[in-house]
């Protein structure tokens, strides 16, 4: 794909020597007033670049942005993030890519944004994004599946995700059926999936992740600081997300490809795996009912399958579980 001017300047500025503005002009067919519109924008965006009348342009500083030549010598993938639409401002990252899907944009297309003003998570739920310190993106997906065989994804995208921050950051990220990873048994990663098709048929999926990269204390909402952390709390180390999100996208292409050729039975052996609900006492929430049992497997579908407190035995395909707090 051909490098826009945008991102042809800022290559040669990583360099971190001094480049001519005039040989950029030269090599991109471009006015020198047009190069200094550009510089004028990374500058906007946070890059500190020193201006010399004789030597040109020098990169002094980078700013943890999300910009695709950031992201771009991060990805070692075949499809996931080889095309990228970074917007500053959005009010759902998911909204953005169905749109792109209905226009047949490509699977792997990754759109993110730095502010997100209405994301969400399952069941419509409002998700706290903080802008420079959150990563929330949304990949498209057309992967050959039945409709009941999306519910699998979040699953998928979780080992994926979770095996990355483990291996990014050496913390110990569990997985909490059917679709959050959790650090100390708080949340730091929300996994969303919505598809367009019909009842034997999909589409596309709409893969929407949200993770709480560098956030300190005052950026969580009080009343949520029991249940939410971040990367940054419990690892105490700043984190570029550019890099964050290559890693992700590495290994959520490869957990990818290896469900489409191996089925879910491949995936679930690995949930477990990362589980922090199974073998755990456990309160299902439905939408005018609550189940309380024990968490005793995961089936070949997907399902938590629950043990009630008058041993019957439940699969449960949707709800939100709380782990108890008499649990050992």
């Amino acid at each position: 794909m051909k490098k826009s001017p945008l991102e042809y300047i800022l290559k040669q500025l990583l360099s971190g020597e001094f480049v001519s503005g005039e040989e950029i002009a030269q090599n991109l067919n471009i006015s020198r007033t047009w190069v200094w519109n550009q510089i004028k924008i990374l500058k906007q965006l946070g890059f500190k670049i020193e201006s010399s009348a004789k030597k040109g342009y020098r990169l002094i500083s980078t700013p943890d942005v999300l910009i695709p030549p950031l992201i771009k010598p991060y990805l070692r993938t075949e499809r996931l993030g080889k095309k990228i639409y970074f917007f500053e401002e959005l009010s759902s990252t998911q909204d953005k890519a169905r749109q792109l899907a209905e226009e047949s944009e490509d699977e792997g297309t990754l759109i993110l944004c730095e502010r997100q003003l209405k994301g969400r998570g399952r069941r419509g739920r409002k998700w706290v994004h903080i802008p420079q310190k959150s990563l929330s993106f949304s990949i498209i997906l057309r992967p050959k599946l039945s409709p009941l065989e999306v519910m699998q994804l979040p699953l998928v995208a979780g080992v994926a995700i979770c095996k990355a921050i483990n291996a990014y950051t050496n913390l110990r990220a569990q997985l909490k059926w059917p679709n959050d990873i959790l650090i100390n048994n708080k949340k730091v990663v929300g996994i969303l999936a919505e598809m367009s098709g019909d009842t034997d048929f999909v589409d596309y999926v709409i893969l929407g992740i949200g993770i709480n990269v560098n956030l300190d204390k005052a950026d969580i909402p009080h009343e949520l600081r029991d249940y939410t952390t971040s990367l940054y709390l419990e690892g105490g180390k700043f984190l570029k997300r550019a890099h964050l999100l290559g890693n992700i996208l590495m290994y959520l292409e490869y957990w990818y490809d290896i469900y489409l050729k191996q089925g879910f039975k491949s995936i679930r052996t690995k949930w477990i795996e990362l589980s922090n609900t199974i073998d755990k006492d456990i309160i299902v929430f439905f939408k005018d009912k609550k189940l309380y049992g024990r968490a005793i497997d995961l089936d070949e579908n997907g399902n938590l399958i629950v043990l009630d407190e008058k041993n019957n035995i439940h699969n449960i395909m949707y709800g939100d579980v709380s782990i108890r707090s008499n649990t050992t």
